[in-house]
């Protein structure tokens, strides 16, 4: 009821603003993302995949060599 109370005074004003439709009518902004934003954002996202990938990777062979150099006992 009161959101069509608004809209019925909105009506009536000479024009609406930014802030007049934000908070006083609390409409929704509508995201619109183009299509070369999209892809984008899928190739950036592909990058920071491949970069974990590569950081893991490195950490695992880091770690298998800190291992393999441990000091075995010499029998005597």
């Amino acid at each position: 009821m009161e959101q069509d109370y608004t809209h019925h005074k909105a009506s009536q004003w000479p024009e609406v603003s930014e802030y007049s439709d934000k908070y006083l009518l609390r409409s929704k902004i509508s995201s619109v993302v183009d299509p070369m934003a999209e892809r984008k954002n899928y190739h950036r996202e592909q990058r920071r995949l491949r970069a974990e990938a590569a950081l893991k990777s490195q950490a695992l062979e880091v770690e298998q060599n800190q291992t393999s150099l441990q000091a075995e006992p010499v029998p005597a």
